[in-house]
């Protein structure tokens, strides 16, 4: 006889994929195939920001819900009056590792 524990743990994940394909298959994300960190999806939930369905090991947020909460919240880029913007793109170049060849 096989251990409960993975019984249970084999038939939650059956629900989840059942959840993640029923009706359209891009419904629901996990922490796994989520645009947003994993530490960044579990905070959000965990602080009722984004509605979570735990379902065994995965968290399941509806991709609707999430794509909303993303659209919502921009990220905007403040640049100071005396940065152009070749001055701007070379410091963005340079944090990201990249030199100028010559």
């Amino acid at each position: 006889m096989s251990d409960p524990r993975e019984t249970l743990r084999a038939l939650a994940d059956a629900v989840a994929n059942a959840l993640e394909s029923a009706g359209d298959a891009a419904t629901w994300y996990h922490q796994e195939n989520s645009p947003l960190k994993q530490s960044t999806y579990l905070r959000l939930v965990r602080a009722g920001k984004l509605t979570g369905y735990k379902v065994g090991a995965r968290v399941l947020v509806k991709r609707a819900e999430l794509d909303a909460f993303i659209e919502a919240h921009p990220v905007e880029l403040h640049v100071s009056a005396e940065q152009d913007e070749d001055a701007l793109a070379e410091e963005l170049l340079r944090n990201m590792g990249v030199r100028r060849a010559g």
